[in-house]
């Protein structure tokens, strides 16, 4: 008997690390099947892409970002930390960019050192990971396209798990990463008052001003040199071009909370009723987490209200909702210590739990992958831009262009940022409206979204082009696998000028 019972405490933790290696296997093998075949596909996967292309390269010639607007570059709306670093790494590519953006999805699986710390069974650590991965289809395959949020929440995440711990030294590492975080996506400041609150309750005020001193001061040295290299413009598009958008708070009350829950039902609905149980059981010390997890939920509901909110920021929503998941089950199992059984069987149960909701959260590579066909029709697309003279204009594919040897085109959602009412830079839709009146592009290839009514048209595109041709390719051909669905369909020429008629 005394054997038997003996086996039982191993086999069963045995079983709960075997279903969470289990179910980080189903997911990551998932994710790099998708990842190998769109890494070094040449085209965009998504239609920022190429705009991002387009900051790398200007940033390699030593061009600045925040400038006036005009007919030729209007910067995003984001921290420049990403397509910095891109541009220290080489010629403009859309693997490095692919890749880069993979590192920081790869550096936020640390929440399993979060849970291992919080004294969490391997087999939930990774069962929590495995979760947070199977959340590829609801985030719409952005976890590795060529945009900052995977490095954000990297270095957000590293960020978190540093500035709570115990000696000096690795708070100012958690200050200083917070700041890169907030120089790739500027949200990630506002990380900064649940820790340091935490700090000050938890620790007193002289580790909450050491954080904040090491988070803020870096900071604001780097906001000073953007405005001055920028000549003020760095802090006119970071927050007063954004701010002239307007929030559809719909969104936060409805649509984010229901893309978290439908990532991963089954996890959310145990974690719920675990946290009804357990609220009473929560301590000052252990607040650190379920504060700033609950901050970057916010903020995440908060960026998807935002007009141009796409559901790439609900990323850092689910990873915190995520780990909240593995902290809440951890600490039911904490919780069971008292009841052997219950105890001995939770871990297992528990991520048995995660194993079944990673399974059901996987997705059809397909829906994801570019294929052959995909890859010869951007080759052909490239081959018929370079035969065109002159430059053309592409503001929905802009970096094509760029491969076909001719000038990078302006992004077309940066021009989207400039044209809601009260922006603080109006000139930058006049200067693009003038340049089409006077035929600045022999040029222009757009999609068939242009066409109903989107940001060219508003300012004149119909009244100095005509539409003279439309591509032959079948519907599915170059049709981007992330986030707005366009694809390049309609060429256009300028318009013959009027003549007047012969006096009688």
């Amino acid at each position: 008997m005394t054997d038997n019972a003996a086996k039982w405490p191993r086999l069963l933790t045995l079983a709960s690390v075997l279903l969470g290696v289990s179910a980080l296997v189903l997911s990551a093998t998932n994710l790099a099947a998708t990842v190998a075949a769109r890494l070094d596909f040449p085209a965009d996967l998504e239609w920022m892409e190429g705009g991002m292309l387009v900051h790398v390269d200007r940033l390699r010639h030593g061009l600045g970002l925040y400038v006036p607007p005009s007919e030729t570059f209007i910067p995003y709306i984001y921290q420049p930390l990403y397509p910095l670093l891109l541009s220290w790494l080489g010629e403009p590519s859309y693997a490095v960019g692919r890749a880069v953006s993979l590192c920081g999805m790869a550096a936020a699986a640390a929440m399993v050192i979060v849970l291992r710390q919080s004294r969490a069974p391997w087999g939930i650590a990774l069962g929590t990971v495995a979760v947070f991965l199977s959340c590829y289809d609801d985030a719409g395959g952005y976890f590795d396209v060529v945009r900052n949020d995977g490095l954000s929440l990297g270095l957000t995440t590293w960020a978190l798990l540093a500035a709570r711990q115990d000696k000096p030294w690795q708070r100012a590492v958690g200050g200083l990463l917070l700041c890169a975080a907030f120089a790739t996506k500027q949200n990630a400041a506002l990380l900064g008052l649940p820790i340091a609150l935490w700090l000050l309750l938890a620790r007193g005020w002289r580790p909450a001003l050491h954080f904040t001193l090491w988070a803020a001061l870096p900071a604001l040295a780097f906001v000073v040199w953007q405005q001055v290299i920028s000549h003020g413009y760095y802090l006119t598009y970071i927050l007063a071009v954004p701010a002239s958008h307007p929030m559809l708070w719909h969104r936060f009350f409805t649509e984010a909370p229901l893309e978290i829950f439908r990532s991963a039902p089954v996890a959310y609905v145990l974690a719920l009723g675990l946290a009804v149980w357990l609220a009473r059981r929560l301590r000052l010390a252990d607040a650190y987490w379920p504060a700033v997890l609950a901050t970057v939920v916010l903020v995440a509901g908060v960026m998807r209200a935002h007009f141009g909110g796409a559901v790439n920021v609900m990323i850092p929503g689910f990873w915190a909702a995520t780990l909240g998941v593995g902290l809440l089950l951890n600490t039911a199992l904490a919780a069971a210590n008292q009841r052997p059984r219950l105890h001995l069987w939770l871990a297992p149960i528990a991520t048995l739990f995660l194993l079944v909701q990673t399974a059901a959260g996987l997705w059809d590579v397909g829906r994801f992958a570019p294929d052959p066909q995909d890859r010869a029709a951007h080759a052909q697309l490239v081959k018929l831009v370079a035969a065109l003279d002159g430059d053309v204009f592409m503001p929905e594919f802009p970096w094509v262009p760029a491969q076909a040897g001719k000038k990078p085109s302006l992004p077309l959602i940066a021009l989207w940022d400039l044209i809601h009412p009260g922006c603080p830079l109006p000139l930058g839709p006049i200067a693009v409206r003038a340049a089409l009146a006077r035929h600045a592009w022999p040029t222009i290839i757009t999609s068939s979204k242009t066409t109903r009514g989107f940001t060219l048209l508003q300012i004149g595109l119909a009244d100095a082009y005509d539409r003279v041709e439309q591509f032959d390719l079948p519907p599915q051909l170059l049709r981007k696998k992330s986030g707005w669905q366009v694809r390049p369909e309609w060429i256009w020429k300028p318009k013959a000028p009027a003549t007047s008629s012969p006096a009688p």
